[in-house]
């Protein structure tokens, strides 16, 4: 990035405009700048989906996530149309070739760039979708763009779903893509330290996954993150169908752990059982009405953070539901913001401006 790179960010905005009527395969063809990103706005590891992917509506994506706003999804489009514009290189590949050949599937892997001021913290983000999808669209590029406009650089992780037996594949390119970005930090313009992973859902999970003891940030031989922002994670999966309308779990543990799972697999991926006092900071958020992961969950990873005096917030929305990402037009749309003041406190950083 240039040294003007930062005011054309900030002040030049393309004439291509994204509309919330647009479907995915519409964006490909109208929309070069985004042509060759829009595999990653909503990546699945089941190939027979992935053409459906492409056909998706932004309204429809509302319809199946009624607490969603769209003008979200428009956002984070929108940002990076911009980036792009500006001649930012947003496509990042975080595996070498040689890499890609010995596991094939990291080829389904990709980290998207958004950056915002030269030399200010990062966040990485890793959106849901069960371990079956990433729905980088939803939580990954609005959430970006909304820590953009707070001065903040970010990159939007697409790792690897689907199948079954899946973990602890997408826990090792999380690791992959923050030993990428920390060797790279000159070239991105970013600051090393502070970094921040914020997860949702599933993504929430690989993320809280860093601050265990057994499969976080100390056995990938990582930097030690400044904050984890969980939003509706699956902390506790011995609550995962407490208070829910639709039994997951089942449906969920035979992706993450094979289809012959024992109680074992799950303990060791249950993120309450695996903390102890070096697990960092942590921004927690869950609605009340979620129909998919109880905020019991919440609840639980909460006591457990209280039990350890781990540096945490917890804030329990009564409105919102499920896959909502910034949380605009929803109770919880003022979590970004408050994260962001928490990871101010416990960093004792700032971003840029």
């Amino acid at each position: 990035m240039d040294t003007n790179m930062q005011k054309i960010i900030a002040s030049d905005p393309s004439k291509t405009r994204v509309a919330l009527n647009m479907s995915i395969l519409s964006i490909r063809r109208n929309i070069p700048q985004l042509r060759n990103l829009s595999d990653w706005f909503i990546f699945t590891g089941m190939r027979h989906l992935q053409g459906l992917m492409g056909s998706l509506l932004l309204r429809f994506v509302q319809k199946t996530t009624p607490g969603l706003s769209v003008d979200s999804i428009r956002r984070g489009l929108q940002r990076l149309v911009d980036l792009v514009d500006a001649g930012v290189e947003v496509s990042c590949d975080f595996y070498t070739d040689e890499e890609k050949s010995e596991q094939p599937d990291r080829a389904g892997t990709k980290l998207i760039y958004m950056p915002a001021v030269p030399g200010a913290p990062f966040a990485v983000i890793c959106a849901g979708g069960a371990y079956k999808s990433v729905y980088s669209v939803v939580e990954g590029f609005p959430v970006a763009a909304a820590l953009n406009g707070l001065g903040y650089n970010a990159f939007v992780l697409s790792y690897r779903a689907g199948g079954q037996g899946l973990l602890p594949k997408p826990m090792d390119d999380l690791a992959a893509a923050i030993r990428y970005i920390l060797d790279n930090a000159g070239k991105f313009e970013v600051s090393p330290d502070n970094y921040c992973v914020a997860g949702f859902s599933a993504g929430g999970h690989i993320a809280a996954s860093l601050g265990t003891c057994n499969n976080g940030y100390m056995r990938y031989a990582l930097p030690k993150p400044g904050l984890l922002a969980l939003g509706y994670t699956p902390s506790d999966l011995d609550t995962m169908d407490v208070g829910t309308k639709n039994k997951v779990s089942g449906f969920l543990f035979k992706t993450m752990f094979g289809k012959s799972y024992t109680h074992e697999d799950v303990n060791n991926s249950n993120i309450v059982k695996n903390l102890n006092d070096t697990c960092p900071p942590v921004y927690l958020w869950h609605c009340e009405d979620d129909p998919t992961v109880s905020i019991e969950s919440a609840r639980s990873m909460n006591r457990r953070l209280e039990e350890l005096n781990i540096p945490h917030v917890f804030h329990s929305f009564h409105q919102g539901g499920h896959g909502i990402g910034t949380g605009q037009d929803t109770d919880a749309e003022v979590w970004i913001g408050e994260m962001v003041e928490f990871w101010r406190s416990v960093g004792n950083t700032q971003g840029g401006s």
